[in-house]
């Protein structure tokens, strides 16, 4: 009985090992920062979702406030706003929602302005 103590014990301690060495190597290897740079901003969006449903390589709050900076430079406002109704009110900016909103605003006129002007040609 001890000595099947001891190899549980042993295989256990060695599994953890195991899986440390394996999260190492995973950011060790992780080719996101490496191909960031040369991606449309609407591509990075998949690309962080993935790695957020990908436990341990990267904190949670982290990616989500990265995936906000990218959002902010577009025009998925809506998308940005339901991001950040997801997190603690007290470390969003309380003028950001209403600033949103008027971009939101902007964009739609923008698309009703270029589907007019598109219109004849469809």
């Amino acid at each position: 009985p001890q000595q099947r103590r001891k190899m549980a014990e042993k295989a256990s301690s060695g599994t953890m090992a195991g899986q440390e060495q394996e999260q190492e190597l995973r950011v060790k290897y992780d080719l996101v920062s490496t191909i960031a740079p040369y991606l449309d901003l609407h591509m990075m969006f998949p690309l962080i979702q993935y790695l957020q449903g990908r436990e341990g390589m990267y904190k949670e709050k982290d990616l989500t406030y990265v995936l906000l900076d990218f959002l902010r430079a577009t025009n998925m406002v809506d998308y940005t706003l339901e991001i950040l109704g997801g997190l603690d009110q007290s470390e969003i900016d309380p003028n950001e929602e209403a600033v949103l909103n008027e971009r939101r605003d902007g964009a739609v006129k923008e698309l009703e302005e270029l589907e007019a002007m598109c219109a004849p040609l469809l």
